[in-house]
C-alpha cells in the first residue's frame, strides 16, 4: 500500500489515498495530496472526491521525469435502470499536459438514456469545455466515445472518453477523457451522481 509521505515497497496498483491530507476544499469537493514511493520511485499523489458522489473518486499519480497516470474508481456496478433518461451532475477536472493534476476543477452534466443505451456529456472548467455523446453498455456498466470536442480558449481538438457506472441502479458515474493526439495535450476526469 502506498500512503502519503510513507516509503514502502507496495505496487502502484495498490495505491490508497486514505492517508492523504485534505489540501483543498470547496463545497462538496475535496482534493487530497501527498507523496509515496513504490519500487524506488517517488510518486506525487492526488485524489479528488465529491461528497455528493459517494461511490466514485479520481486518482492522479505523477512520477517526476516519467508519464503521469490518472484513473477513476468506484463502487461495483450491480444494475442499471431498464428505461428512462437520468441526469448525472458533479465535478470534473481538466489538465494541460504541463499542469500537475487535478488542474482546473469545474462542473459536469451527463444525461444517460438507458432505453436507447446512449449518453450526452457537457462539462466546463473555466476555459476548457468538453462536449460529446456516445454509447452505454447498460449490461456491464460502462460507456465510451471517440467523438468528443474539447475546446480550450481558441483551440478545438477531438477527444476520447471511457467511463464506468457505479452501484445499484447506476447511482453514479466516473470517467476519464483526453484529446485524441499521440501525446494528449489535455486530459481530465469526472465524477457524477443522479
Amino acid at each position: 500500500m502506498i500512503g502519503a509521505n510513507e516509503a514502502g515497497n507496495g505496487s502502484v496498483s495498490d495505491a490508497s489515498t486514505s492517508y492523504l491530507p485534505i489540501t483543498y476544499k470547496h463545497g462538496n469537493v475535496e482534493v487530497l495530496t501527498g507523496t509515496g514511493s513504490s519500487g524506488g520511485y517517488t510518486l506525487n499523489i492526488a485524489s479528488l472526491e465529491n461528497k455528493a458522489v459517494p461511490d466514485a473518486a479520481a486518482i492522479y499519480m505523477e512520477t517526476p521525469g516519467y508519464a503521469d497516470t490518472l484513473a477513476v474508481t468506484g463502487a461495483k456496478f450491480t444494475s442499471s435502470p431498464i428505461v428512462g433518461t437520468y441526469l448525472y451532475t458533479g465535478t470534473q477536472t481538466s489538465n494541460a499536459r504541463s499542469v500537475i493534476a487535478p488542474g482546473l476543477i469545474g462542473t459536469v452534466q451527463m444525461y444517460i438514456n438507458f432505453g436507447s443505451a446512449d449518453f450526452s456529456y457537457n462539462r466546463n472548467s473555466r476555459n476548457v469545455s468538453v462536449i460529446g455523446s456516445g454509447a452505454v453498455d447498460v449490461k456491464n456498466g460502462r460507456f465510451a466515445t471517440s467523438g468528443l470536442t474539447i475546446e480550450k480558449v481558441y483551440t478545438t481538438c477531438g477527444g476520447t472518453m471511457h467511463g464506468l457506472l457505479h452501484g445499484t441502479n447506476a447511482r453514479s458515474t466516473s470517467g476519464v477523457c483526453h484529446t485524441s493526439d499521440n501525446a494528449p495535450d489535455y486530459s481530465g476526469t469526472f465524477l457524477g451522481s443522479k
